[in-house]
């Protein structure tokens, strides 16, 4: 490579497409037009289909946006209204303004400051302060400036920038607001800088004087404590003058506040403490109304998208373990959302239902659509459990096409019949946690449809605990929990439909444990537990009436008979309900499973990356001068400076000698030297060699800096000359 790059950022290059069409084939209007939706099939797919994949991508994920707005509104409505009512109270006069002050003296030098606790999120903290700031300016006589510690490096930028966005950059101040004398009368006036607060209190003192000045902080811990403090007295002393109320935003605790200035500026603060809501709370709401519920959008298109075990997971651990940021989450959903749509042709089944307008888009699929069904695993699972029932259908869906075409509607019918039981199943459950209120069984909708993808939450010990638990409640308590999973069957008229069984014996056992719980008042025997045969061993004695002694023996009996009944119907229940989506028929063009394209595009691994594009130069820079991967026995000098010093790195052990390094490195550019050049300073031994030495160490320091900076080795005080060498392996 002749271009020396002095660093490994210069090494990407842009490779513009061909005149008049981009890569993928297609004009550039074209594809603009086409939002990089290209036909598949080797160009091959209809174009009306090719639209329709692009239409459906569209509303699928404004449905799915437009449900996340929604739910973090509904979750956090109720903390932006608190504080929009603490922003409001010193603005409404009356008997109790300023309350919670320890005198009237501090209601006059103490700022109002609501400490709103946001959690570690931040990345979600933008889109609340955001909301709170609209809410708060669609008041009247308020106005908002929000001050990210970004553009608050100085006390000097954080009050231009205060004063800008309160004063507005459309909103014209008086001269006499915007310019003070100088000197005596009659002389010129110089203009107020824009960070100086007698151009707030003009503007303040024009609008009326009764404005309230909301200043938002939605980093605190951002921001550099000298700053904070002074801007805190400052506003201080134009108390009297301006209303000022103050909202910070905390992501850790409430002692940030104590350790980042001092205790002269805290009392001018009077402190309030907010709090949102916790993003697992968040993404709970998210995961059962998306993944679970997926309600209908106004325009018809689902609001739900089927997301496979790997993928879910993928995306739940890195909201636990990393982020924490709903934000993220609904990213990385939308990029799923999209790898669905762009690269799958059958996609198009996914809105699929019994209308006859989706009949005429069956008809319209085309043969590669057709064969790439048939050579779907699931598709040819199902055939082989067909051909022992029923060899013929097998045979036909195989061979005719438009049986084959036929068959779709029946298989996205029991793909609405599962997911409704699958819903209804994970229903019952959280009824059951609910109804039983037992601290020990309180898990997540998150983390119980996270074991339901799996398959692993019908032979789990958290399910069997819970109907253990339920067996052993009263018979009071029972019927309780029996009504509340009967209520989750019958919400709708679409799940009743689906669970109409299972509904049906579920309202028999209601009247049957009501019915042990009558015999049980009449007898006047109040312990109506589930008790084992021999702790009523006293009830049977020999003193007992024999009337007696039968209504109890047959009291037990019925109960035990109808807790047996009632285990038999979860465990039938949930085993049709918790079976895994991958015995079902053409799981792959219903359920997102690409897991790996994921995890490349948001968990990146830069060390893995930066080891090859420094061990496989040629396929990052595509330049003909650098040798191949195959061909790479011995060092070219054509590679670039720091690649030339990582292949010599990678010969190394712990320790580097720096010297032979050096001349390992410059034994390298050597070959640089043309053949003229090499011949003359043959015959003349005092020519200086054309590869000059300077130039060479500059070139060589310049590389081990960079993999300094790399995290390839570090120096060590135990040789000066040497330095460590920190990773091993090569990609």
């Amino acid at each position: 490579m002749t271009v020396l790059l002095d660093k490994i950022s210069e090494g990407t290059f842009v490779i513009p497409a061909r005149d008049g069409a981009s890569a993928f084939g297609q004009d550039a209007a074209t594809f603009k037009e086409s939002e990089g939706f290209q036909r598949l099939f080797v160009n091959k797919e209809r174009k009306d289909l090719c639209n329709l994949r692009q239409t459906a991508c569209k509303k699928r994920w404004s449905a799915i946006k437009g449900a996340f707005n929604s739910i973090l509104a509904r979750l956090h409505a109720d903390g932006v209204e608190d504080i929009v009512k603490f922003v409001r109270q010193p603005n409404e006069g009356g008997s109790d303004l300023y309350c919670g002050y320890r005198s009237a003296r501090d209601a006059c030098t103490q700022i109002p400051t609501g400490l709103i606790l946001t959690g570690i999120n931040t990345p979600d903290h933008e889109q609340q302060f955001s909301e709170v700031a609209s809410k708060i300016s669609a008041l009247e006589n308020f106005a908002v400036a929000t001050l990210p510690a970004t553009s608050c490096d100085s006390l000097s930028s954080t009050l231009k920038t205060m004063i800008a966005q309160l004063v507005g950059s459309g909103d014209d101040v008086d001269d006499e607001m915007a310019q003070v004398p100088r000197g005596s009368t009659g002389r010129a006036r110089a203009k107020l800088p824009a960070d100086d607060l007698q151009k707030l209190t003009g503007w303040h003192k024009r609008k009326g004087g009764n404005k309230t000045l909301v200043v938002i902080l939605p980093d605190l811990e951002h921001f550099q404590p000298h700053i904070l403090e002074d801007l805190v007295q400052i506003l201080k002393e134009y108390i009297s003058i301006i209303p000022f109320v103050f909202l910070l935003g905390v992501a850790t605790s409430t002692e940030t506040v104590r350790q980042m200035i001092t205790e002269r500026a805290l009392g001018s603060l009077h402190m309030t403490t907010f709090r949102t809501r916790h993003s697992l709370e968040c993404m709970n709401g998210v995961v059962e109304e998306i993944f679970i519920q997926r309600p209908s959008a106004a325009d018809g298109m689902s609001v739900g998208f089927h997301l496979g075990e790997g993928p879910y997971k993928l995306m739940t651990d890195h909201f636990l373990l990393r982020t924490h940021s709903i934000g993220t989450f609904e990213r990385t959903l939308k990029y799923a959302v999209m790898d669905f749509y762009y690269t799958n042709p059958l996609s198009v089944l996914l809105d699929v239902s019994q209308s006859e307008e989706d009949d005429t888009l069956v008809n319209k699929l085309g043969e590669e659509h057709l064969v790439r069904i048939r050579m779907l695993r699931s598709f040819r699972r199902y055939l082989d459990r067909l051909k022992e029932d029923d060899p013929g259908k097998a045979a036909s869906i195989l061979i005719n096409d438009d049986e084959l075409r036929s068959w779709l509607f029946e298989c996205v019918a029991l793909w609405d019949l599962y997911h409704l039981r699958y819903r209804a199943g994970l229903a019952c459950i959280k009824a059951l946690q609910a109804t039983l209120g037992n601290p020990s069984f309180r898990k997540p909708i998150w983390a119980l449809h996270k074991d339901g993808l799996s398959g692993d939450l019908l032979a789990s010990p958290y399910l069997e605990g819970l109907l253990k638990v339920l067996l052993k409640q009263k018979v009071s308590k029972i019927s309780e929990c029996l009504n509340a999973c009967l209520l989750t069957l019958t919400r709708d008229e679409r799940t009743q439909e689906a669970c109409e069984n299972e509904s049906d014996m579920l309202q028999v056992l209601i009247g049957d444990f009501e019915e042990v719980q009558a015999m049980q008042s009449n007898s006047g025997d109040e312990g109506d537990a589930l008790q084992p045969p021999m702790k009523k061993r006293s009830l049977r004695s020999r003193d007992a009436p024999e009337a007696f002694k039968a209504s109890v023996n047959a009291r037990e009996e019925k109960l035990q008979e109808y807790t047996k009944v009632t285990r038999e119907l979860f465990d039938n229940f949930f085993g049709e309900c918790f079976r895994s989506y991958r015995e079902l028929p053409l799981h792959e063009v219903f359920v997102y499973s690409n897991a790996k394209l994921l995890e490349r595009a948001f968990h990146p691994q830069p060390r893995a990356a930066i080891q090859t594009a420094l061990g496989h130069t040629t396929n990052y820079l595509n330049c003909a001068c650098c040798p191949t991967s195959a061909g790479e026995s011995a060092i070219s000098h054509t590679l670039q400076d720091t690649s030339i010093v990582y292949r010599l790195y990678l010969e190394c052990g712990s320790m580097i000698n720096l010297y032979d390094w050096f001349m390992a490195f410059s034994a390298v550019l050597e070959k640089e030297v043309p053949p003229a050049a090499a011949s003359a300073a043959e015959s003349d031994e005092n020519t200086p060699p054309a590869s000059n030495r300077d130039d060479a160490q500059l070139r060589f320091f310049a590389a081990v800096a960079e993999l300094e900076y790399l995290g390839f080795i570090k120096s060590t005080t135990r040789k000066t000359d040497h330095v460590v060498r920190l990773t091993w392996g090569n990609v």
